[in-house]
């Protein structure tokens, strides 16, 4: 489910998926090497080995464009999401007020195959709306 999720993932994108360890995905990875499923596969930029789903296509177009949830696997395991768009990311809300470099809670836009832009939301209950505190132009930290 993780290989056809990705698409092309390493041991460690496949293995986060379902928050496994990659020692305890490896056996799986390899059964289904084995068996046609996933295909080894180098990705020119990613210092690990990959792996690529057999029914992966890809896209002529993407016409994609929303805000990222923070469960959103291409947030939730950071290291994956800086791979493919170059994008670091942090939600602050743990971060003290004054160390802030985007908002409480910002969220990744994603726009096309890009990252585009950094979302601070917050929600005003009283009034039924939803606020935009700060927008930032999303570039590689």
């Amino acid at each position: 489910m993780a290989a056809r999720a990705h698409g092309v993932g390493t041991m460690h994108d496949l293995a986060d998926y379902f928050r496994m360890s990659p020692r305890d995905a490896a056996p799986r990875v390899q059964e289904l090497v084995e068996d046609g499923v996933l295909l080894p596969v180098q990705v020119e930029t990613w210092s690990e080995p990959a792996w690529l789903h057999h029914q992966a296509r890809v896209p002529r177009t993407l016409n994609a464009s929303s805000l990222l949830s923070p469960f959103d696997p291409v947030v939730w395991f950071r290291p994956r999401g800086e791979r493919l768009f170059g994008f670091h990311y942090r939600i602050e809300i743990y971060t003290p007020a004054v160390q802030r470099k985007y908002g409480y809670y910002v969220l990744p836009f994603l726009l096309g195959d890009k990252i585009v832009a950094r979302v601070d939301l917050k929600a005003d209950r009283k009034n039924s709306r939803l606020l935009v505190p700060a927008l930032s132009k999303a570039i590689s930290d």
